[in-house]
């Protein structure tokens, strides 16, 4: 890592494990591919999230000599999240989204991208463990060639370059040609800030042909995973009554029945089955290494209403279905919670509430015709990868050129106007020809004026035009940006009144909850 490196800042008990895109050192564009395709298959083979034993972080800074520093503190459990850096853009990504990840190309950026020492990457994405390494070539031994005499004689590139562009026989040019390598090695590097040394390599080789077949990319996978998880050295084995999913201080680590490989310092232990409450445990080192979630159904005394437009949609609370509207439950668990009331041929609405115990919450849907899934993923691009921010911007300052054109053209017509007004009464000869010849000057600047003036007119029409479309795709960007998924906010809460299927909206002041 160069000394002119910036300073890395880890964040509060996670850090970060980023998979950077390897070096195509092969010289052959057409493996551009691989730079991103094998660090994408090797990341697939392995957990996301990792726990490993580290120092409890508050803020430290870390720079290539390692890190600053600091009083002793306590060591504990660190997350580790992995990540997959991605030099693709938007529009390259929308166009191969139909491409398996692994065929897909570097763009632009590759440059940089190949340019850029691994440290620095690591550092510039905030990451104090990364995964890197190369694609190269499988050197090709230079061949042999025994004259009549017994002499060997090595056919070197040097000897190649010698007998370029002559005339030989057949069988000369074919020794003298350069052979291709058929094997492609790639070298793979797990790198720290905190140990200068490598923490683990791994080299395999692939077909130059087709680098894809036959190749056992989950080998390193495993093995990377296992290097990791190494340094934890107690196991933990986790069941439950129902399948559920399993979370270790907030990393999902899989469903149950699992087994799993934490440091020795205390550990949140969280699992959620279906139809269950949340079950949890504080796990340190010393207790058993079985774990076992029952399931307990006491819910508690929360009541929800939920009514919509139209009626009869579903609703779920988190991940539980409840029923359908209009509904009202009295056995649920206190805390805060999602509410999703979901209709056929209408977006679903995501509310968030608050539950006390024997304390009533009302929930209003008012549902949307439209599709769920689009509605929600929209990326909200315009154009490819121009978002409607990004033309509202773009048109807005057209229409200022437009306008500063248009104003140019009019200063433009008024001094050709103001060249041929003279301030001096006019002078008066017999010379008739005089008289045509000043007409014919003012009719010229007339014309020119006026091709200026209609010039200006065009541009100021297409000003208006850009303002108009500014403002257009400036809705738009409000529109798409108005996705409630989750949040929770204060605002006039719609109130209905009437039967079902007859109901009135009317807003009033009021805090309303929503998800």
């Amino acid at each position: 890592m160069p000394d002119d490196a910036r300073h890395l800042t880890s964040e509060r008990r996670t850090r970060k494990l980023l998979f950077i895109p390897l070096k195509n050192q092969t010289g052959e564009k057409e493996l551009d591919y691989l730079s991103y395709g094998i660090p994408t298959l090797i990341f697939s083979g392995i957990r996301t999230n990792f726990l490993i034993e580290g120092p409890a972080l508050t803020e430290r800074s870390l720079t290539p000599a390692g890190p600053v520093a600091e009083p002793q503190q306590q060591s504990g459990p660190v997350l580790l999240t992995a990540s997959l850096l991605d030099f693709r853009s938007a529009a390259l990504r929308e166009k191969q989204r139909g491409i398996p990840a692994e065929l897909s190309l570097i763009p632009a950026k590759e440059a940089e991208l190949q340019s850029a020492d691994p440290a620095e990457t690591a550092v510039r994405y905030g990451a104090e463990w990364f995964v890197y390494g190369t694609v190269e070539y499988e050197p090709v031994p230079d061949p042999e060639y025994v004259d009549a005499q017994g002499r060997r004689i090595r056919i070197t590139a040097e000897l190649r370059k010698q007998f370029e562009g002559r005339e030989l026989p057949a069988q000369w040019k074919k020794l003298l040609e350069e052979k291709r390598p058929e094997k492609i090695i790639v070298r793979l590097y797990l790198r720290s800030f905190e140990k200068k040394d490598v923490l683990w390599s791994h080299t395999f080789t692939l077909r130059a042909d087709n680098p894809y077949e036959g190749t056992d990319f989950s080998t390193p996978a495993r093995a990377l995973d296992e290097k990791i998880r190494a340094a934890n050295p107690h196991r933990l084995r986790i069941r439950s009554a129902r399948q559920g999913f399993v979370f270790l201080n907030g990393a999902y680590a899989g469903k149950t029945p699992v087994e799993v490989r934490v440091p020795g310092a205390k550990i949140d232990v969280r699992v959620e089955q279906d139809g269950c409450n949340i079950y949890r445990q504080e796990w340190k080192p010393g207790d058993s290494v079985n774990v076992q979630a029952p399931c307990n159904t006491y819910r508690g005394r929360s009541i929800l209403s939920v009514v919509s437009v139209p009626d009869g949609a579903d609703v779920y609370l988190n991940h539980e279905y409840l029923g359908k509207t209009p509904l009202r439950r009295v056995d649920l668990a206190p805390g805060v919670h999602r509410v999703r009331v979901s209709a056929k041929g209408y977006i679903d609405g995501f509310y968030g509430v608050e539950l006390k115990d024997e304390t009533p919450v009302d929930v209003v849907a008012q549902l949307k015709p439209g599709d769920t899934v689009e509605y929600y993923t929209d990326p909200g691009y315009a154009i490819q990868d121009w978002t409607y921010d990004d033309m509202s911007l773009g048109l807005f300052l057209q229409s200022v050129a437009f306008g500063m054109g248009w104003a140019y053209t009019n200063v433009r017509a008024n001094e050709i106007r103001d060249s041929i007004r003279s301030p001096w009464l006019p002078y008066f000869y017999p010379d008739p020809s005089y008289g045509l010849i000043q007409y014919q000057t003012f009719e010229d600047a007339r014309l020119r004026a006026l091709k200026w003036e209609r010039s200006g007119r065009v541009l100021a029409g297409l000003g208006a035009i850009s303002l108009f479309g500014a403002a257009y795709y400036l809705y738009r960007s409000l529109k798409h940006d108005d996705r409630p998924f989750g949040e929770i906010e204060a605002r006039p809460e719609p109130v209905l009144f009437g039967t079902p299927g007859t109901m009135e909206a009317v807003y009033g002041a009021g805090i309303r909850w929503t998800f």
